[in-house]
């Protein structure tokens, strides 16, 4: 499954997450999200984003197809 800047995804329990970036480091992918219902607020020192492994990211979420 492709994990795309801007995509968003369902975490099974009726939260969802947009995709903010997703960044090779040191030879791992990294997805760096953001719950939807903070997507509008100002983001402050990032304290609403999360990131995680991709592996880690694709197990733990659903891609929402529009």
């Amino acid at each position: 499954m492709i994990v795309e800047t801007g995509s968003r995804w369902w975490d099974g329990r009726g939260t969802y997450f947009h995709v903010l970036d997703v960044l090779a480091i040191e030879g791992q992918t990294w997805v760096h999200y953001i719950k939807e219902s903070d997507v509008s607020h100002e983001r402050l020192s990032g304290e609403n984003e999360y990131s995680c492994y991709i592996e880690s990211f694709v197990s733990r979420f659903t891609r929402v197809t529009d």
